[in-house]
């Protein structure tokens, strides 16, 4: 079984040494393959004014806002919640089947589905294609904000935010025209997921 640790030792927000938390976490991860069980520790800062927490792919604070590292895409698995994750493999061809064939996030989800019998959530794979990209977009570390009253992320707040990281110096990052969209900060991953979803 696939056991998902956080290399971290030190918090990177008060320089406390970290502890592992003492309950197994388990998950499923999605895989190219198919899905497959997994298990993960966190680990925790032991001040009691900082209260962060630290996962494979993400820290989160005492609000429960988590934070993704450029790096945390190197790792063979990308963990998106305490429950799942996903394979990058797996997520750099979605994140290509959605860019170049314009397929939905629906029908990927129904051919994973059909081909490995079971059910992968569609909200869970469009966050985590959605951070996936905003981490490659900015290069810098990507907020992401709490989740609403349904248990999603509000993913309208992540593009605003990772539209702040854009580089300065790009003269395209800072362009606001009359153009519908423009002016209002539009921003777009991809030209054609949001027309299929």
């Amino acid at each position: 079984m696939v056991n998902l640790v956080t290399s971290e030792v030190v918090c990177n927000k008060c320089g406390t040494k970290l502890e592992t938390a003492n309950r197994e976490s388990t998950l499923t991860l999605y895989t190219t393959h198919g899905p497959v069980n997994a298990s993960s520790h966190h680990k925790k800062c032991p001040n009691k004014t900082c209260g962060m927490k630290f996962y494979h792919s993400y820290t989160m604070d005492m609000n429960g806002v988590k934070v993704f590292t450029p790096g945390s895409l190197s790792n063979k698995y990308f963990m998106t919640t305490s429950k799942i994750g996903y394979d990058t493999q797996f997520l750099r061809t979605t994140a290509d089947t959605i860019e170049t064939a314009a397929v939905s996030f629906t029908s990927i989800c129904e051919f994973y589905d059909t081909t490995h019998n079971t059910q992968i959530e569609r909200q869970r794979l469009e966050e985590a294609y959605f951070i996936q990209r905003s981490i490659l977009i900015t290069n810098a570390p990507t907020r992401v904000p709490e989740r609403d009253d349904n248990d999603c992320v509000d993913l309208e707040s992540l593009c605003k935010e990772v539209m702040e990281e854009l580089p300065k110096e790009d003269p395209y990052a800072r362009h606001a025209c009359t153009t519908d969209g423009c002016r209002e900060g539009f921003m777009m991953a991809d030209g054609i997921e949001k027309v299929c979803r």
